[in-house]
This record gives structure tokens, C-alpha cells and sequence, in this order.
């Protein structure tokens, strides 16, 4: 049996010394071959260095296998002579875990177990190099479509310009795809298991997620996969009408693209992606902003070529209205804003306990405007282009016959004159 994997050879005796993995072929074999009882079990390392082959006894000669986080994909094979340790790692698991079935029956079962597993004897050869698990895979043509699927160890991914109307099924099973590229498709809808993958870098520019006839639901940004690990997302030319809330739950998102649509509001939940450093909206149509865009800081900013007043249209003006008695609730809510305590649902903060604020709150309390001084308005008025938005950011793309104007919400009077008159 053969695997193909990087392989860390520590020497015991010189615990301080620096080691370097080494991309290996590793091969368990008997010798001398042929089943006899009296076989010892051997397995041989080759790698760049060593093209013959490097022969470490096993039988009689492990001192201790190390498995416990082959679920991670790395495994230690310690020898009692030489004193090396033989630390294991590869990136399809399932490999892993048969390399180590099989070494546990060669070790304990009989002649006839042994006879089964068809193991090599020691004059096996390395892998070739094209037999290394593939990482990468770009596909720019339908000829270029793997026939037998994808590998499971592929961590980039790209589909480009094939005008497929579904994303393949197959994209939800490699569960070590970080980078994905299926921009100028057809795409209409994303299932909601691909959430659940721990993708970083994102591309679905140029498909019809927009679409009027079927389009995207967005539950899968709710998936424990993409809500901790997605950095960048492309939304660009996608037809969308209006900014996908879900989008809001993206709790490490620091790259957002929205190029191209059909956007007229930015929700005021955007305040919840503190880590948003790049927004990008170009054409779209907006015609003004939340006051909570205000709460981040930006690397840089696009939101030229959209619907904002021009310099000679009239600010409009707004009168302070008479807000009715809070209620409990939301005398409650603006505690718990105010003293930043925790919420969230107990499936993505496994940290959090019972004694939180109860879960079907917080989409509430994460979607609700904010008013200048922090407090949540849940039944306030919404004044719409009310003052001259107050952005933080080092760079900002724009028209500069346009007026950014911000919508806002106010908790009191002392609130909106305070914004409105200064």
C-alpha cells in the first residue's frame, strides 16, 4: 500500500534541532514477501532527497502510533530504533485512515488477513508526481469538466464562463475548498448546505442570483461553515434589488462587492460586519445611506455612479415627531446594546450559555436602526436623506457633483437636534 503525503522525520535524540516536512510517498511492505509467517513488516519513506527509499522496521520495532487527530489529517508513527518519530499528514483523510487500518492488520492479524490487505513487498517505487493529490483546478471550458469528479483534497476551485444555470453538487463534499470562482455562469440559487463549507474567498459575479424568477433565498451565509471563516465575497452584476440581509451575519467578511445591481438601500444591519474594511456598490441605485455605515472604518470605499442628489437639490427638511412611551422591551434591548452583552443563537456561539439573552431576539436586536448616541429605535421614524453622511475611511471613490446623504433614526429630540442642527 501506498499514500502520498508529507512526512516530518524528528529524531528524538536532537529534540532542538529544526525539522522540515517533505512531500513523501509512503509504502507498507513485507520482507521477505511471499506471506511467510516469519515476515517483518516494514515501511519505506521516498522522498526528493532519498529516491531509493528509506526502510523503517515495524514489527517488533513501533514503539507508538499517534492517531488521534487523524480526523485532522495527521497522524506519528514513533520508532524504538532508530529514535525518529515519523509525523504523517495529508489532506484526504480517508487515505489516512486506511493506511492505518491496514497497518493495524498487518501487525496483529493472521497470514490469511495479511494475504488480503495486498501489501507490497520492499521493492516498491514511489508515486509519480503527477499522482500528488491536486489542490488546484480551473476550468474555463466544458472539455476541461473532470470526468471522474473532483478531488477531494482541492482547496481552489474555479468554474469560469460556462453559463451553468446550478452550481455542481459535488462543490458541497470538498471539505477543504477555502477558494471559490464560479463568476460569468448562470447561476441562479446557492443550496443551502454549501454554507456550511469554510470557504474564504468567494467569486459569484456575473450570474443572475437576482433573478426574478427563481431567485437566491441567501440561507446558506447562514451556515456555521461561511459566517466564521468567508473574507471576501464578489456579488457583482448579479441583478439583485436589493442588499441580502443575511449578509449582515458574515461575522470575519472584510471584502464586499455589490458592483453592478440593482441595490436602493443598504440595510442598517450593516453596522453588524465590523470587520468590513472594502465596500464596494458602483452603479447601482442608491440614494442614500444608513447612519450606521458610520459606526465602520474603511480602507476604501466605492460608491460612485449611483442615485445621490446632486449639490443643487434641496436637503429635505424634517421636523422632530413625538415618539410614544418605549416599551419594556426595547428599554431592555437598549441595555443590553449599551452594556454590550452577549447574544447570539447557541449554534454559532457554542461559548454562549442558557443565560443570555434568548436567541429569537437576536436577529431582532442585530436588524433594528441605531441611533447616533447607540441606543436601538425599534418603532422610530426612519428620517430619509436627513444630513450629509459622516463616513470613516482612507479612500473613497464618488461623484463629486453628489450629495452622500445619511438616513437615520433618533431616540430623542436631544438626538435629532443634535445631528440635524450641528
Amino acid at each position: 500500500m501506498k499514500i502520498l503525503c508529507d512526512v516530518v522525520v524528528h529524531n528524538r535524540q536532537h529534540p532542538s534541532s529544526s525539522y522540515k516536512s517533505a512531500k513523501s510517498t509512503l509504502a507498507l511492505g513485507f520482507h521477505p514477501p511471499g506471506g511467510k509467517s516469519d515476515a517483518k513488516l516494514f515501511v519505506i519513506l521516498f522522498t526528493a532527497r532519498s529516491k531509493t527509499g528509506t526502510r523503517y522496521q515495524l514489527t517488533d520495532n513501533l514503539k507508538q502510533v499517534f492517531s488521534r487527530f487523524v480526523e485532522e489529517g495527521k497522524f506519528t508513527l514513533s520508532l524504538i530504533s532508530p529514535e525518529v518519530d515519523l509525523q504523517i499528514r495529508s489532506k484526504d483523510v480517508i487515505v489516512l485512515k486506511n493506511f492505518l487500518r491496514s497497518l493495524n492488520v498487518a501487525l496483529k492479524g493472521d497470514i490469511q488477513d495479511r494475504e488480503k490487505l495486498r501489501l507490497s513487498s520492499l521493492s516498491v517505487t514511489p508515486l509519480t508526481t503527477k499522482s500528488h493529490p491536486a489542490t488546484k483546478l480551473s476550468i474555463a471550458k466544458r472539455s476541461d469538466y473532470p470526468i471522474k469528479g473532483f478531488p477531494k483534497t482541492l482547496t481552489h476551485l474555479e468554474i469560469i464562463g460556462l453559463e451553468r444555470s446550478r452550481m455542481d453538487s459535488q462543490i458541497l463534499y470538498l471539505k477543504h475548498l477555502t477558494h471559490l470562482n464560479l463568476s460569468d455562469n448562470s447561476i441562479t440559487e446557492i443550496p443551502k448546505p454549501f454554507g456550511e463549507l469554510h470557504l474564504i474567498d468567494v467569486n459569484l459575479s456575473g450570474n443572475v442570483l437576482g433573478s426574478e424568477i427563481k431567485g437566491c433565498d441567501w440561507k446558506w451565509l447562514e451556515g456555521m461553515g461561511v459566517t466564521k471563516s468567508l473574507v471576501t465575497l464578489d456579488l457583482s452584476n448579479n441583478y439583485l434589488k436589493s442588499f441580502p440581509l443575511n449578509l449582515t451575519k458574515l461575522q470575519k467578511l472584510n471584502d464586499l462587492n455589490l458592483d453592478f445591481n440593482s441595490i436602493r438601500r443598504i440595510p442598517f444591519a450593516i453596522r453588524n460586519l465590523r470587520t468590513l474594511k472594502s465596500l464596494s456598490m458602483e452603479r447601482n441605485e442608491l440614494e442614500s445611506l444608513p447612519n450606521t455605515l458610520e459606526m465602520l472604518s474603511f480602507d476604501h470605499i466605492n460608491i460612485s455612479q449611483n442615485d445621490f442628489p446632486h449639490h443643487t437639490d434641496d436637503i429635505p427638511q424634517h421636523e422632530f415627531s413625538f415618539q410614544p412611551r418605549i416599551c419594556l422591551f426595547e428599554i431592555a434591548a437598549r441595555v443590553v446594546v449599551r452594556q454590550s452583552i452577549p447574544y447570539a443563537h447557541p449554534s454559532s456561539h457554542p461559548t454562549l450559555q442558557w443565560h443570555t439573552v434568548p436567541w429569537i431576539v437576536a436577529d431582532l436586536l442585530d436588524g433594528t436602526p441605531v441611533c447616533s448616541c447607540g441606543n436601538p429605535c425599534f418603532d422610530a421614524k426612519i428620517y430619509e436623506k436627513c444630513s450629509a453622511v459622516q463616513l470613516r475611511y482612507k479612500c473613497i471613490t464618488s461623484n463629486a457633483d453628489r450629495n452622500i446623504l445619511a438616513d437615520c433614526v433618533f431616540c430623542s429630540r436631544r438626538c435629532f437636534e443634535k445631528r440635524i442642527l450641528n
